[in-house]
């Protein structure tokens, strides 16, 4: 399983995801349309730490 990690640049999780069966643009819009990540000008996958710290512990269940 390929995770994606904050500050990490758009386009690289997209390629890096793509390698899945996931739709992953649909997904990464997703996440953002709910607030759980948001995009950078700069294009840069940005998450608020709690969120980070949550799918950190979510993940280790």
């Amino acid at each position: 399983m390929n995770a994606i990690s904050s500050g990490e640049n758009v386009n690289n999780a997209i390629f890096s995801l793509s390698q899945s069966d996931w739709y992953v643009e649909k997904g990464i819009q997703t996440l953002a349309d709910v607030a759980l990540i948001s995009i950078s000008k700069e294009g840069r996958i940005l998450m608020h730490y709690l969120v980070r710290l949550m799918s950190i512990r979510i993940v280790k269940v």
